[in-house]
């Protein structure tokens, strides 16, 4: 089942929508939708965290930045 990320794409304005096709490198969260996951880092590690306070989904932990990316936007909707 694909996600409803209409709930977060109707507070962003036109430009916003453009600028987020353009500019962002992490896609949404693929189990809730929620857009701008964050990304998290610790001395060696890094991962892709949802913020979403119902979902909390974490992408794998990696040891940079371009992997953790990479595995996140490649996980299933």
């Amino acid at each position: 089942m694909k996600p409803d990320r209409s709930r977060y794409l109707k507070y962003l304005t036109k430009e916003d929508k453009e600028l987020l096709k353009k500019e962002c490198s992490i896609k949404p969260c693929p189990f809730c939708g929620r857009l701008f996951p964050q990304l998290l880092e610790s001395d060696e590690t890094c991962w892709i965290s949802c913020i979403d306070a119902e979902c909390e989904a974490d992408g794998p932990v990696k040891s940079n930045v371009e992997s953790a990316e990479y595995f996140w936007n490649r996980r299933e909707e």
